[in-house]
């Protein structure tokens, strides 16, 4: 907290609760006898950290901003300049233990976290910075290009994840042309979706009618495999209204369910695919009594024709990849109770990729196909991107 021969001054005639402590302005040729050089004015007192929990220097401080009580844990200084015992402090959901600051900085992941720093924490933000926590739960600021991340919405506008290092760098997907969207359109007519020929004589019979989406996988040349990482845009056809429409039907409306591996597909070897006759599980859990929750599916239902969903992969998507959309059709199903109920229905669905989440710019890779074994799977070419 040092402060400037005019600012000591200014703050003195303000009447504020402290001066500088940079050299002896009170009498340069006297003995230095206290931590603040001698710099404290009459009516002031130095203390030091040992004092006060929160300053990182020795400060001269007004006497009367000064509790009189005794403190068990040392005084800390508040806003208002104004010293009081030191406590413990709420901060959100936890408790910080005295000496120890609450504040908000971003993770490891990018995405901004509220916890206990162990050290005073800097102003970033008047220095146009980002606060980043450390591993030993100090903060440090940053600059935007060297903010971690997992995908493009842990970074700041005008930055993109890097695939490879996992940091902010400067730029736009469009400028590096490079493609990590994916999405997937539900095609399945509405009969179909819902009971699953064309004429339905008793309405709709399914709670999930259309494309079930269990997740997506990019198998790079190298057969290590990227993930959806992020939803960017998710719309279930089944409830925008029309002839089977049905209110407050929650079933399977989980769209993070498509992120990461696959739930229903507890065997996908990335690079081998699925097996033949592989199993789909219906539910991540078994459920002897009442309806699954959503979050119980393993999957994202789409609804029928009009239903879509659009993710951002790990990674980017290059010529050479597979791309493999894991659908819970033509799979041996497995029901909530742990039981097999016979073959999934197979919906049709459109998949396509992209340099952002946005109409227009979309590169169709499959322009209908059903799921076989549970995979509908292309290999990204050049002209894919033509």
């Amino acid at each position: 907290m040092k402060k400037s021969l005019f600012a000591i001054a200014a703050l003195a005639v303000a009447g504020l609760g402290f001066a500088g402590c940079d050299v002896n302005t009170t009498n340069p040729d006297s003995p230095i006898t206290d931590a603040c050089n001698n710099t404290c004015l009459e009516g002031e007192k130095c203390l030091t950290t040992s004092d006060v929990v929160n300053i990182t220097e020795a400060t001269c401080f007004a006497e009367d901003k000064i509790t009189d009580d005794e403190c068990a844990n040392g005084l800390q200084l508040n806003d208002d300049e104004s010293l009081t015992c030191a406590e413990a402090q709420a901060c959100g959901d936890i408790t910080c233990e005295v000496g120890t600051y609450c504040t908000t900085a971003l993770n490891g992941e990018g995405v901004e976290e509220q916890g206990c720093a162990t050290a005073a924490v800097p102003d970033c933000e008047s220095k146009g910075m980002l606060a980043e926590w450390q591993d030993d739960m100090t903060v440090l600021c940053i600059t935007a290009d060297v903010r971690t991340c997992t995908d493009d919405s842990g970074c700041e506008d005008g930055y993109i994840c890097d695939d490879t290092e996992k940091v902010c760098v400067e730029g736009t997907r469009e400028e590096l042309n490079e493609y990590t969207y994916v999405r997937i359109d539900d095609l399945t007519s509405p009969n179909v979706a819902c009971c699953g020929k064309e004429t339905c004589n008793n309405g709709c019979t399914k709670d999930d009618p259309g494309a079930d989406i269990d997740a997506i996988a990019l198998v790079k040349a190298d057969n290590t495999v990227k993930y959806a990482t992020t939803v960017a845009g998710y719309a279930n056809a089944f409830l925008k209204g029309g002839d089977f429409y049905k209110e407050g039907n929650t079933m399977a409306l989980d769209q993070n369910q498509v992120l990461g591996e696959p739930d229903s597909f507890k065997t996908y070897g990335g690079a081998t695919g699925n097996p033949a006759d592989v199993e789909c599980h219906y539910t991540n859990k078994i459920i002897s009594e009442g309806e699954p929750a959503a979050s119980d599916y393993t999957f994202a239902s789409l609804g029928g024709e009009g239903g879509y969903i659009i993710v951002q992969m790990d990674g980017k998507i290059e010529a050479g990849d597979k791309l493999d959309v894991l659908e819970v059709g033509d799979c041996k199903l497995i029901n909530k109770s742990g039981n097999v109920e016979g073959k999934a229905n197979q919906e049709e669905v459109k998949v396509q990729i992209s340099i952002n989440a946005e109409d227009g710019s979309w590169k169709t890779v499959i322009a209908k196909a059903q799921a076989s074994n549970g995979l509908i799977s292309s290999t990204i070419t050049e002209d894919t991107f033509k």
